[in-house]
């Protein structure tokens, strides 16, 4: 006589799947959305770098660029030429509604927000965001995923900054409130993740959360608030 499962056998078998099923699936969809926001991240970071480096070719060293340009005028003249742009999207057709958050649920206010920021789509649906204008640097933003959520700084929303004397371009915190000297060499983690306004950390901005993955050898670690 050949044996096999009863019913109630392979409904408790079913059962015990179920539960591991529902204990270990969430965990693993956020270790993928993790690794996946590292690789577009790391994708973007380098097809900017590499943007800024063919600029250079023409229109010298980025250390003499005019930064006090505005947005739009800065976008055409050093990086619209030199990047995959998919479109541009006008600000006055961004989607209202669309609002950035910072890692400790308040609501962006800087570039992100501003009208005289220029946005584009990337080729990879990356929205790039090239800020204000400044005469000592400029603001480059990225929401990796275009206006779909979570649209949270730290988590699928990164910011860098191009600024003169320093050698291309650089994770938000370089030479800010002592959060980093010389940035894969002397940033200093504890600071980053501090309590500093702009800290990676749940109660505060996020905004040194990209200089926190770079320096983690581009990984999102155990303690990263996400």
């Amino acid at each position: 006589m050949k044996k096999a499962f009863t019913l109630a056998e392979v409904l408790i078998t079913l059962g015990i799947i179920g539960v591991v099923a529902a204990l270990t699936l969430p965990s693993l969809i956020v270790k993928f959305k993790k690794q996946q926001t590292v690789v577009q991240l790391k994708k973007v970071y380098s097809e900017l770098s590499q943007a800024i480096k063919l600029s250079e070719i023409d229109n010298g060293t980025h250390d003499n660029w005019n930064y006090s340009l505005n947005s739009t005028n800065f976008f055409n003249t050093y990086l619209k030429n030199y990047l995959k742009s998919a479109r541009d999207i006008p600000i006055a057709e961004r989607d209202k509604d669309i609002v950035y958050k910072r890692l400790n649920g308040s609501n962006v206010t800087g570039d992100l927000a501003l009208t005289s920021t220029r946005i584009t789509y990337l080729a990879s649906g990356t929205l790039l965001y090239i800020g204000r204008n400044t005469t000592t640097y400029r603001i480059i933003s990225v929401d990796l995923n275009g206006f779909k959520g979570p649209n949270t700084i730290g988590k699928d929303v990164f910011e860098f900054k191009l600024q003169p004397n320093v050698e291309g371009l650089t994770p938000a915190g370089y030479g800010e409130e002592g959060a980093v000297r010389s940035f894969g060499y002397e940033y200093n983690r504890d600071i980053l993740t501090g309590n500093t306004t702009y800290a990676c950390r749940k109660n505060r901005y996020g905004t040194w959360c990209t200089a926190l993955i770079m320096l983690d050898g581009w990984e999102i670690k155990d303690d990263y608030p996400w």
